[in-house]
């Protein structure tokens, strides 16, 4: 009995021992929560200095640089009467655009800070514009000074002022955005331009194949300026090497997969007038090997379109003419892709992808051409298998302009029915 009641019993030091160590982790809790009580690194808003655009310009013929930011009046963010966004310019500016000249891009934005009475925050930045003549000169300074910087982001949109200063391009104003950077955001989101953010780009720099840049122009519009994203920037690694436009651009859009939604028109062989088309779906497929050492390129692509505009004598109801016009959407195509590839090539500007492909699926045969890759892909032949079909005609199958009386091919006119269908016209 007395046994049993000796190994239930604890011994009063130990009892002991065990509160004061519970009273020491409860007083040590307290010291913390009143040390840690408060916000005591908070700002306010009016204590902050939110960047949403840098950019940066070269100066003179040396290493100087000029940067530039952009920096957000939340006071001005407002609605003016009638819920219409305040205006850009004059008292109620909503924006102001710092700069600050160096010789890199971190000492400049240290000029900047000095500048500005606010906690300079570049976690908000959406986008950052390289002036033509930095992109040529290199940006690598940049980027290293970006990753570096555990203040930005790598999703910031990167984009390449056309012909033009980036300081220049932060001060101008959008009628439709508060911000600036708000109207690039949408610009680039609307475009159907490839998203390409500072990760990607350090990507392509670093990698087998060559970086692009969305191009950014301003143009002046009911006396107003405002900014156009209608411009592809090639590099070669770090430099700017050329542009891409016009016909070389879609193409460019095309060898990317970014022609979903896109409209355009295409000539009627044999008919006057033009028919319009817009992309439903497109499936992309690039292939690249290299036998016995001389690489190669196959693109497929597989577009799906509708009809969206008939200014021709086009009769979707017959079968051949509904040929022609895939011929020539395909024919369309083909010259766009042409285009881009052959600019591509002149400047030997590998931007599409194909070095990377080449290395990911057969490395052996990319390490004796990797030290060549310029030279050797300016030279290869790339092989285009374009297959378009139009799945959607609308409803009004035989145009007026077929003929005078606007009868189809059986003597009938093609009308709307009740039902939305096409219908022939009844007789009185």
């Amino acid at each position: 009995m007395a046994n049993r009641m000796s190994r239930g019993m604890v011994p009063s030091g130990l009892v002991g021992a065990r509160h004061r160590l519970r009273a020491g982790a409860v007083a040590v809790c307290l010291i913390l929560c009143m040390m840690c009580s408060g916000c005591w690194d908070a700002h306010e808003i009016d204590q902050l200095a939110i960047v949403t655009v840098s950019g940066l310009d070269a100066v003179g013929d040396g290493q100087g640089v000029l940067g530039s930011v952009q920096i957000a009046r939340p006071s001005q963010l407002g609605t003016e009467q009638g819920g219409s966004p305040t205006s850009g310019g004059g008292a109620g500016q909503t924006f102001v655009v710092v700069q600050g000249q160096a010789n890199s891009p971190a000492a400049a934005l240290e000029v900047i800070r000095r500048q500005v009475p606010r906690l300079l925050i570049l976690s908000h930045r959406q986008a950052v514009v390289l002036g033509e003549a930095y992109a040529a000169r290199g940006v690598a300074p940049l980027i290293d000074e970006m990753v570096r910087n555990p203040a930005s982001r790598l999703r910031t949109i990167v984009l390449v002022a056309y012909h033009a200063r980036a300081v220049d391009l932060l001060r101008a104003s959008n009628p439709l955005e508060r911000l600036p950077a708000d109207a690039i955001r949408g610009l680039e989101e609307q475009s159907g331009l490839p998203r390409y953010n500072l990760k990607d780009f350090i990507n392509g720099m670093y990698g087998p194949s060559d970086p692009f840049a969305l191009g950014v122009r301003q143009v002046s519009s009911g006396g107003r300026p405002k900014l156009v994203i209608d411009r592809i920037a090639v590099f070669h690694k770090d430099r700017l090497a050329g542009w891409l436009s016009g016909p070389a651009m879609d193409g460019f859009l095309w060898l990317k997969g970014r022609m979903q939604t896109h409209q355009f028109t295409v000539p009627m062989p044999g008919l006057s007038g033009e028919v319009g088309v817009q992309v439903l779906s497109l499936r992309r497929r690039l292939t690249v090997d290299a036998p016995q050492g001389q690489p190669r390129a196959k693109v497929q692509l597989q577009v799906r379109t509708e009809v969206v505009e008939n200014g021709s004598a086009f009769n979707p109801n017959d079968p051949q003419q509904m040929q022609r016009l895939q011929q020539a959407v395909e024919r369309h195509i083909r010259e766009e892709v042409r285009a881009t590839l052959t600019e591509l090539q002149s400047l030997q500007a590998d931007a599409v992808g194909f070095g990377d492909l080449l290395y990911a699926r057969h490395p052996r045969a990319w390490k004796p051409l990797q030290t060549q890759w310029r030279q050797r892909f300016a030279q290869m032949p790339v092989q285009l298998a374009i297959d378009v079909r139009v799945d959607r005609s609308g409803l009004t199958h035989v145009p007026p302009s077929a003929n005078q009386t606007g009868a189809g091919p059986d003597g009938q006119a093609g009308q709307i029915g009740e039902d939305g269908g096409a219908s022939p016209a009844s007789g009185g």
